[in-house]
C-alpha cells in the first residue's frame, strides 16, 4: 500500500510529519491537484488543475462543463492510482467556492471510494 506525507503538513503522533496511506493519501493528493493552479510549482509548472481560474466566472452551462473537464483531465493526468467513476460539481456563488464530489476506484485494491472537496480561492478542503 502506498504511503506519503499528509498535505497540508500536520504533526504525527511521534512528532514528525503525519503519514497518509490508502484512501487518505489519494484524497490528500487530489486536494493538492485541485488546489494548485498550473504554473504555481516552479519545478513542475504543468502540475495542477485550472479549476480555480473559474471561481469568479458565472456558473452557466459552459462554465460547468469546462470546470468538469478541467477536473477530469487533471486527475487522470496526475493521479494514476485511481479510476474516476463520477464527478459532480456545484458552485456556491455566495461563498465563491466549488463543491466537487468525486467517486473513484482505487486500482491497487479495487475498492470504491468517494469524497467531497471544497475548492476556493484560498485552497482546498476535504469535506468528509
Amino acid at each position: 500500500m502506498d504511503k506519503g506525507i499528509s498535505s497540508p503538513f500536520v504533526r504525527g503522533a511521534q512528532g514528525y510529519f503525519k503519514v497518509n496511506v490508502g484512501a487518505d493519501l489519494i484524497k490528500s493528493n487530489i486536494a493538492q491537484i485541485l488546489g494548485t493552479i498550473p504554473g504555481e510549482r516552479v519545478m513542475l509548472p504543468e502540475f495542477g488543475c485550472k479549476l480555480r481560474n473559474l471561481l469568479f466566472e458565472p456558473m452557466d452551462t459552459a462554465t460547468y462543463y469546462l470546470a468538469k473537464t478541467y477536473i477530469v483531465d487533471a486527475i487522470i493526468l496526475w493521479e494514476k492510482r485511481i479510476s474516476l467513476n463520477d464527478v459532480e460539481l456545484e458552485k456556491d456563488e455566495d461563498k465563491g467556492i466549488f463543491l466537487v464530489s468525486l467517486s473513484w476506484i482505487y486500482n491497487e485494491t479495487g475498492t470504491e471510494e468517494s469524497s467531497m472537496f471544497l475548492v476556493g480561492n484560498m485552497g482546498v478542503k476535504i469535506n468528509e
